[in-house]
């Protein structure tokens, strides 16, 4: 494994499938399956772990057994399905025009927005 995607997988708390699954489905027998087919809805970041795979925890709600929205809106903007390790060091890199604070940690104060997400990979894209 890459040192980056040693060092991210370190830094985030992650879940694995049965247990996203069981989060957001609690008492469904086919609990994964409805997590694949959210997949096909919802942008989320999935890591490979094994044979098997891992959600970071930062992407859901546990009291409400449930996605964040905006989570799952930047995770989309940022191509989290085919990039997953990009989209996960793009939540902790810090942000100049947001005071030098990583996208997770204006999560965290329930400061990001969609607008303010549109601005942060409209910059990134720019300047790749």
């Amino acid at each position: 494994m890459p040192a980056l995607t040693k060092s991210l997988r370190r830094r985030f708390s992650c879940i694995r499938s049965a247990e996203a699954a069981n989060l957001l489905y609690p008492n469904h027998s086919d609990a994964e399956l409805r997590l694949e087919a959210l997949r096909g809805e919802v942008s989320l970041i999935r890591l490979p772990h094994g044979p098997n795979w891992e959600y970071p925890t930062f992407q859901f709600d546990i009291a409400a057994r449930a996605i964040i929205p905006i989570v799952a809106y930047a995770n989309a903007d940022l191509k989290a399905e085919t990039n997953p390790w990009g989209a996960l060091a793009w939540w902790e890199t810090q942000i100049r025009i947001a005071g030098t604070q990583t996208p997770l940690e204006l999560l965290a104060r329930g400061q990001l927005t969609t607008r303010l997400v549109d601005n942060l990979t409209e910059m990134r894209r720019q300047a790749m």
